[in-house]
């Protein structure tokens, strides 16, 4: 299994929200090369970045923090995700050194321009955002529900041989409170072949190690890195 340490990005500042509600932002004192140089010296080197303020505004507003990371860190794999609303703006990622391009609302509201986005950088470098509230799809920053259930849209995702699903239970996000190992089951049951990255809740080495024995593809640490209830070292035992 892939650990991936996440870097949430808001007003040019390191942050995590409690379940997506940006009335609930931590900020932290952080530079970002600083601790990125910590994730790739213990072996970390696929990133999960998140421009918050993209995806309340529909377009990429970090491209110098995105350049600066490449180019002081160029063995970094980048996973990033807010604001992909374009073709155009998948374009100048791919430009700038992105690798997977994280995808949740496109889908809902562009289907044209999100095969034209599949079609230009192929399905193996998108990573589906299959956020869940209550069973089924939030997109638009967790903020709008759609009623579709999580099931329906990993399968129709699949139509375009998409494989690679980052699934976050809302309301575990940023809780410290465990993973949804039920709903990774259930969903690795119905779609045995896809790469499931868990994402929310994960708060201790010992949930790392649950998601590895239930046969994740990878999972997403944000907060808990940050506060230093995983630390690095233990980590390092487990990476692949």
């Amino acid at each position: 299994m892939i650990v991936i340490p996440a870097i949430d990005i808001y007003n040019n500042k390191i942050v995590r929200l409690k379940q997506g509600d940006f009335n609930q932002v931590q900020y932290y004192d952080i530079d970002i090369l600083s601790l990125l140089k910590k994730y790739i010296d213990n072996g970390l080197k696929r990133i999960h970045i998140v421009d918050l303020m993209g995806a309340k505004i529909g377009k990429v507003s970090i491209k110098e923090t995105i350049s600066s990371i490449l180019n002081h860190f160029p063995e970094v794999t980048l996973q990033f995700g807010g604001g992909i609303r374009s073709y155009s703006i998948v374009e100048e990622l791919n430009d700038l050194g992105v690798y997977y391009f994280i995808i949740s609302s496109l889908p809902f509201k562009d289907r044209n321009e999100f095969e034209r986005i599949v079609d230009f950088v192929g399905a193996d470098r998108i990573i589906i955002a299959s956020d869940v509230f209550e069973g089924n799809i939030a997109i638009g920053g967790w903020l709008t529900k759609t009623g579709t259930s999580i099931y329906d849209f990993i399968n129709d995702m699949q139509k375009y041989n998409i494989n690679n699903f980052l699934c976050t239970d809302i309301s575990k996000d940023g809780m410290l409170t465990g993973p949804n190992v039920n709903l990774y089951n259930k969903i690795l049951e119905t779609f045995p072949n896809i790469n499931l990255i868990a994402s929310g809740g994960i708060s201790s080495i010992i949930d790392v190690k649950i998601l590895k024995d239930n046969n994740l593809y990878g999972c997403v640490l944000g907060k808990s890195l940050l506060d230093n209830k995983i630390e690095i070292e233990e980590l390092k035992k487990i990476v692949n």
